[in-house]
């Protein structure tokens, strides 16, 4: 199947190109049913899936692929040539991708449907070089049913710009924040979650804006802070802070935001390094490095209770909490293998 852009024209960017191929719909894994880990993908350059678990999406040296996860069928996707997946913008069967012209300094933005393999233009332009828009730069990105939140960066010492697209009627709202950059963003509903450098350039801080009531808050977090790894699951964030990486020895730990009360609580307080975050519903999941070498830790909110799901002498990373499971990665010299359970879920 083959859909082209025939003549798109925005600035100085023009495809002509086709955008994107996709093969027919075929059996390669069956993870239904099993009754613990399983191995869905192989030589994974990245991977990420999307919050009810229905499609995993991963890149290898061969290409881009998507799986339907209930089912193990599998289809590649052949972009052209400068179009490339935003990673952190994958829900209901639907990914973000941008096309790039290199020599212009343009990236165009369309939303891809895994299923129909069919796409569309989102009218989001921006530009690191080109006179007229000036320069600009998506920060951070998020995609939750029908909503698009996207965050640019204008000018190299200008204040961000924060938006939400409403897919259906391409209407758009702003939030009135004064934040230097948003670094990453995850939208649920019509609430929004970002890791901001605030206006000074130097205070690190999170940032919960309610679309619908036009409400903002702002958390300062310690200077040497540096948030990253955002995770958002009803009214609760997380992410790595690596607040107490100047300890000895140094480490990174796991800390959550109330978005009601704007309190803030520290999750993991070994001496060593909690990382890469993930919450759904009541469980959260981190790669920790405690016994040596990195473990899936999974820990129930309401209980306590904390667990391994994914310790073997291997490193297992990057974990994504699903309604239908849990998937790692466990890297290797020619890409990661990407892991599931099903058992681990909320």
């Amino acid at each position: 199947m083959t859909l082209a852009l025939v003549s798109l024209s925005c600035g100085q960017v023009r495809i002509t190109d086709s955008l994107l191929r996709c093969s027919e719909w075929g059996q390669q894994v069956t993870p239904p049913g099993a009754s613990g880990p399983v191995a869905v993908a192989s030589e994974a350059t990245w991977a990420t899936a999307d919050p009810a678990g229905q499609y995993l999406v991963y890149r290898t040296a061969g290409g881009v692929y998507v799986q339907r996860v209930a089912t193990g069928e599998q289809r590649s996707l052949a972009l052209a040539e400068n179009v490339q997946v935003f990673l952190s913008a994958v829900d209901g069967g639907r990914l973000v991708a941008f096309y790039s012209d290199r020599s212009q300094g343009l990236q165009e933005y369309v939303l891809v449907d895994l299923e129909r393999c069919e796409w569309r233009v989102l009218g989001i332009t921006v530009s690191t070089t080109d006179p007229v828009i000036g320069y600009s730069k998506i920060s951070a990105m998020s995609l939750a049913g029908d909503r698009l939140f996207y965050a640019i960066q204008r000018g190299v010492y200008g204040t961000a710009q924060e938006l939400l697209l409403d897919l259906r009627d391409s209407s758009v709202l702003a939030a009135d924040a004064t934040a230097r950059l948003v670094s990453e963003a995850r939208l649920e509903g019509d609430r929004v979650v970002w890791l901001q450098q605030g206006a000074d350039g130097r205070t690190p801080g999170v940032a919960v804006w309610s679309a619908t009531e036009s409400r903002l808050q702002t958390i300062d977090l310690p200077v040497r802070a540096s948030p990253r790894g955002l995770s958002l699951s009803g009214s609760r964030a997380v992410w790595t802070d690596s607040r107490s990486v100047y300890t000895s020895p140094p480490n990174m730990d796991i800390y959550m935001l109330d978005v009601v009360s704007g309190t803030v609580t520290q999750l993991t307080t070994d001496a060593t390094t909690q990382e890469q975050p993930s919450i759904l519903g009541h469980l959260v999941a981190w790669s920790d490095n405690r016994d040596g070498t990195f473990d899936i830790r999974v820990r129930d909110l309401d209980t306590g209770e904390e667990r391994v799901v994914a310790g073997t002498p291997e490193s297992e990373r990057l974990p994504i909490l699903t309604a239908s499971g849990i998937f790692w990665q466990v890297p290797g010299a020619s890409g990661a293998t990407v892991w599931f359970d099903p058992t681990v879920r909320p």
